[in-house]
């Protein structure tokens, strides 16, 4: 995963570990995310990427933010889900950034 911030135009990559397993990866602005990107317009909870498991084999990410979460430009939804294919956009903020 790379994520780009405001001031960042290159982008700083950040690995999901694998020790991850069948547990969930929190984004957010403050802990207890896993990856914390301490900005303003990044809710204290943004959203959580769930790993493929035998019952559901694809990765997955919930909107859990207050403000909204997008994938290639299109709104998640709040408390909704979206299957990851690899290669996305997520956004985390209504102002665009690379």
């Amino acid at each position: 995963m790379i994520v780009y911030t405001q001031d960042n135009e290159q982008g700083v990559a950040h690995a999901i570990p694998a020790s991850v397993g069948s547990s969930v990866f929190k984004i957010g602005r403050q802990e207890p995310a896993d990856l914390v990107i301490p900005f303003p317009h990044i809710s204290a909870q943004q959203c959580a990427i769930f790993p493929p498991v035998p019952e559901n084999p694809k990765w997955r990410l919930v909107d859990t933010s207050t403000n909204g979460t997008s994938i290639n430009k299109q709104a998640v939804g709040k408390k909704q889900e979206r299957i990851l294919q690899g290669g996305e956009t997520i956004n985390f903020s209504i102002r665009e950034f690379p």
